[in-house]
């Protein structure tokens, strides 16, 4: 996300976190999961004396952009997210394949004691990837926030599972990008960057074409 904070911070303050067990932050003990993370981002919010923010979340941090606003309504002026799913099989089934084979390998070399990689949090970020999230439309109903769902048309999460998302959050707008894959962040930053920026300046409006040929 280095190109989204260096363009961000020119117009805003950026917060850019690690999330648990990711990057530099600390793995803890027992199962990972996006509700822990989503109250970790809750409390930084509370320290850091925040009332209301923009949230942008790729992957992963799209998720727990939709469980703080869910959770934490009050906390999210404007949630953009990219790739985010509401279940596993929101993603397409060879990436559940791909999840349950590195699982196998993953688990072999905690069996083995190999000590190249930190095998045991490895694990617990492919059990975020094959088990986890499991947020219902219920709960996704309940979002407020404006908030833009975007994707690849050749992303992970299928798009019929994008547009379910897009369909059950009130105030949302869609953006599936063209020629893109779950990677457009990096791929392409300005057009993502600047579909978020604009995005965030607009005042949130949800026009209808039925509206237009009354």
């Amino acid at each position: 996300m280095s190109n989204q904070a260096k363009f961000f911070s020119e117009h805003y303050r950026v917060l850019a976190v690690d999330s648990r067990a990711h990057g530099k932050s600390q793995a803890s003990e027992g199962r990972l999961t996006y509700e822990q993370m989503a109250e970790d981002y809750n409390t930084l919010l509370d320290q850091l004396n925040l009332k209301s923010v923009y949230v942008i979340g790729v992957s992963d941090r799209g998720i727990i952009g939709l469980l703080l606003a869910i959770k934490y309504p009050e906390k999210v002026a404007k949630l953009a997210i990219m790739g985010a799913n509401l279940t596993p099989d929101g993603a397409y089934a060879w990436a559940q394949e791909w999840v349950v084979q590195q699982e196998i390998f993953v688990n072999q070399k905690i069996a083995q004691d190999d000590k190249t990689k930190p095998w045991a949090r490895n694990k617990q970020l492919l059990d975020l990837m094959g088990k986890q999230p499991n947020i219902s439309l219920t709960d996704l109903r309940k979002i407020e926030a404006p908030t833009l769902v975007m994707a690849g048309d050749r992303d992970v999460i299928r798009p019929e599972h994008t547009l379910a998302i897009f369909e059950n959050i009130k105030n949302s707008h869609l953006s599936i990008f063209p020629g893109s894959t779950h990677f457009i962040a990096q791929q392409d930053p300005k057009l993502f960057n600047d579909t978020v920026f604009k995005f965030f300046q607009m005042p949130f409006r949800r026009p209808d074409t039925k509206d237009a040929l009354k």
